[in-house]
């Protein structure tokens, strides 16, 4: 009996082995899943867009608004093509003088708690997801300060074009949301932004995020992954670390 007992035992611990095998295998293609639809929510830029587009993240970087004259020239797109570029786009907020103060996840003004520093010069992204890409396009290393938006703990990071090189706590997560496409392009802070936000460590953020409809939780290293498939997928030409 005693040894019928031992091999129930044994039995029961390997189907237990398989099926947290099996519930890990799935969790990894869920997260697989929701990167590449997080890199995939815009549009594969052509030439022209891709030259506007990383023109307008560096000038911005400057925290002064970037004239649409200015923005032709040092890309060599013309004015024309530029004026009506970034009507269409969406996510382009513009000064009174018609001057570019915020594009895509970076602002001049203070719009959310996530600050980018660069060069001793303070931005803003839109929401934290932003903080992870923009050094990317910039092709500079910058200082993140954020707050845990569950607890209000402080949370800074420095992130380089190649990913995340030091974060504090250790522990960060980022929660999600995957919008409707039509949401998305009418207006792409209410439909995604606003539920996109640093939190100190896996547990909080999934409390904030199972409140969310279709609300997810991703770590620093996923994040940073999906940051970077953006980046690959829109600007089809730009090398992006793995």
């Amino acid at each position: 009996m005693h040894a019928v007992a031992s091999c129930l035992q044994d039995r029961r611990a390997i189907l237990q082995s398989v099926n947290d095998l099996r519930d890990n295998v799935m969790k990894t293609d869920q997260t697989k899943t929701r990167i590449q639809a997080l890199g995939e929510l815009f549009f594969q830029l052509s030439d022209d867009e891709q030259r506007i587009a990383r023109c307008l993240y560096q000038q911005l970087a400057t925290a002064k608004p970037v004239e649409l004259q200015v923005l032709s020239r040092q890309t060599g797109v013309p004015l024309s093509t530029t004026v009506d570029t970034l009507k269409e786009w969406p996510g382009v907020y513009f000064n009174d003088a018609g001057a570019v103060i915020g594009f895509w996840g970076l602002a001049i003004d203070p719009v959310s708690s996530h600050q980018i520093v660069i060069d001793d010069v303070t931005l803003y992204g839109w929401c934290a997801w932003d903080t992870l890409f923009i050094p990317v396009l910039i092709g500079k290393t910058c200082q993140v300060l954020a707050k845990c938006k569950q607890t209000g703990e402080p949370i800074r990071l420095e992130v380089s074009p190649n990913g995340v090189e030091c974060a504090s706590p250790e522990t960060v997560h980022l929660s999600y949301v995957l919008p409707d496409e039509a949401e998305f392009d009418r207006d792409v802070v209410t439909s995604f932004c606003h539920f996109v936000h640093f939190f100190r460590d896996r547990e909080t953020a999934e409390t904030w995020s199972s409140k969310q409809d279709g609300g997810f939780v991703l770590d620093l290293e996923d994040s940073v992954a999906a940051a970077h498939h953006k980046i690959k997928y829109e600007y089809q030409w730009l090398a992006v670390a793995s």
